[in-house]
């Protein structure tokens, strides 16, 4: 199981997942403990099942779906004892569906994962929890990365499903996440260049906050692009005009969240060329082509009018841009280290 657990974090953690906290999960597997927090058992069979898709021997990959059914029927044997460890396990276990196409298992699974987080008050500030000993237990900085990374997965579920996320930033008190300090004896569970002369420190605290307001544009860029409640046919040319209008707004502001990156996280195509076989540098660089895909893809096909005579263009370049930037890292990371260990966003 170490095995895989090293792969899991090696090569996934850097990705979408952090919302599992290494060095606390770390900490508690080695060292367990009756009622530990942040390690479980189907928090650990959850781990290997994605640990499994990474190893190199053809018959070890196959063991994945046996450690996936035995953290399930962990999950649902325990879930009327609500805990971090058990939500995290929920969430892995819808990624790991909607990553193998059972988008409905994926979806009814990750929002147990959601609801029980609101069930232990992991949005809440320890101000504001009621319990003397839920503020020492759960860590403030560490209830915060967790926090902060499921609300990132809830989002992106939604975006990719085109259904509403259950986590919202008004219903949060807890504060953002911030950097938190590595341990030595861990870089073994971290990502390490090709030679694996380097450890690579995974910097996570910036670059999840602006993740977090790009996923925010999402939660309404939903509504107003693709909820369509319009039924009547008479409407629909006012309606794609108006449509349009939103869809150029939101593309603006996606360009603008890029812009107003802090200047340590912005990029350009040669950045791309030289980071694009690091994860630990790529995952709110993906998520922005994701979502820029996402708005602009469905407009492709669409005839140019005499309102917008150059809107295809306009969604053409812009999906032409964001995939011939995605092909350069794509291309980067399998020359590098093969297509096995691709990330999940990748």
């Amino acid at each position: 199981m170490v095995h895989y657990i090293k792969l899991f974090f090696t090569w996934q953690y850097p990705d979408i997942h952090i919302f599992i906290f290494r060095e606390a999960f770390l900490l508690d597997f080695f060292h367990a403990k009756t009622n530990s927090s942040y390690c479980s058992k189907e928090l650990i069979f959850a781990i290997c099942s994605f640990g499994c898709l990474l190893t190199d021997d053809p018959s070890r990959k196959s063991i994945s779906f046996k450690f996936f059914q035995k953290a399930r029927e962990l999950c649902f044997h325990n879930y009327y004892k609500p805990s971090i460890s058990l939500l995290q396990s929920f969430l892995l276990l819808g990624l790991y569906e909607i990553y193998n196409g059972r988008n409905e298992s994926g979806w009814f699974m990750s929002g147990i994962a959601m609801r029980m987080g609101y069930s232990i008050g992991l949005q809440l500030s320890p101000t504001d929890l009621m319990s003397d000993n839920a503020k020492g237990a759960l860590g403030n900085k560490i209830r915060s990365r967790i926090f902060w990374g499921t609300y990132l997965v809830d989002h992106l579920i939604g975006l990719l499903l085109g259904r509403p996320s259950s986590l919202k930033m008004n219903d949060s008190t807890i504060e953002e996440t911030i950097e938190l300090p590595d341990i030595d004896w861990m870089h073994e569970y971290s990502f390490q260049d090709k030679d694996r002369k380097r450890v690579k420190v995974l910097k996570i605290g910036d670059p999840l906050r602006a993740t977090v307001s790009l996923m925010d544009l999402t939660e309404s860029m939903l509504k107003e692009v693709f909820n369509d409640k319009q039924t009547n046919r008479k409407k629909k040319s006012v309606e794609l005009h108006e449509k349009l209008i939103v869809v150029k707004k939101y593309n603006s502001k996606i360009l603008k969240w890029r812009k107003d990156l802090p200047t340590e996280l912005l990029w350009n195509r040669a950045d791309l060329e030289k980071l694009g076989s690091d994860p630990t540098k790529l995952t709110f660089k993906l998520l922005y082509y994701i979502v820029l895909l996402c708005l602009n893809r469905p407009f492709l096909n669409l005839k140019s009018t005499e309102n917008f005579p150059n809107y295809q263009y306009n969604f053409s370049r812009i999906c032409s841009n964001a995939i011939s930037d995605l092909a350069i890292v794509i291309r980067k990371f399998v020359q590098t280290y093969g297509f096995g260990k691709c990330s999940t966003l990748i």
